[in-house]
């Protein structure tokens, strides 16, 4: 009886279909899948490429127009003007905005006079280290962007016009410079912002004037974080 069934397996299926021996096509599966042969171990679907890191070539920034009332979390909570403003990175076109590490760094100047001759005051400067700027990321209707809020504790209600100047500092790759932005100051908040962006970055950013006479410096760290790496 064994030897039977040996030579029955033994034999091609085609011979013992033509002998009149049926099996079923659950059987004939088995049977395949016990016979030897190759064994590959290669999965059904490739694996899709990772998609390359893309490179930041441009930066945008958009500020409110007007300074609003926060609290200051280096000083018990005390209430302290802000500055308010999204980032976006770009590639080599304006398209689909996308996250990048790096460093920003932030001027401030008031040019409220400089329509009477008065050069630009160079008044203050934030930087916001990687770590700080990667826990800004929030997605708009735009796309990825950083909410950017500026303690401005040098703010004076006379101070109508200023001018933005950012710089992004990606891990690898040189410095990218958003086109500067001038913003018109309005007290309140119904009126639309009035803002926009002077080019070329570059020349623009030549122009800072050598005296700071109420420069100040901020290194912003989000709440509950430890120092900046």
């Amino acid at each position: 009886m064994a030897y039977h069934a040996i030579s029955i397996l033994s034999r091609p299926l085609a011979n013992l279909r033509a002998c009149g021996i049926a099996f079923p096509r659950t059987f004939v599966l088995l049977l395949a899948a016990a016979l030897p042969g190759c064994v590959t171990h290669q999965p059904f679907l490739a694996l899709r490429p990772a998609e390359p890191t893309p490179v930041v070539c441009q930066a945008h920034a958009y500020w409110e127009g007007r300074v609003f009332i926060s609290q200051d979390t280096e000083n018990g909570g005390a209430p302290v003007p802000v500055i308010a403003g999204r980032l976006y990175l770009f590639g080599t076109e304006v398209g689909h905005p996308f996250k990048a590490r790096g460093k920003v760094m932030i001027d401030l100047l008031d040019v409220t006079k400089v329509t009477q001759g008065a050069p630009p005051v160079f008044m203050d400067r934030w930087e916001l280290s990687a770590d700080t700027l990667e826990r800004l990321a929030r997605q708009d209707t735009i796309g990825w962007g950083y909410t950017l809020t500026l303690p401005w504790r040098g703010y004076r209600p006379d101070i109508r016009h200023v001018q933005l100047r950012l710089c992004f500092t990606p891990e690898k790759g040189n410095l990218i410079f958003a086109p500067p932005s001038t913003v018109a100051l309005r007290s309140d908040g119904e009126i639309p912002i009035q803002s926009r962006q002077d080019t070329p970055a570059l020349k623009t950013q030549a122009q800072t004037p050598p005296v700071a006479p109420t420069y100040t410096r901020h290194v912003i760290t989000p709440r509950n974080s430890g120092p900046s790496r």
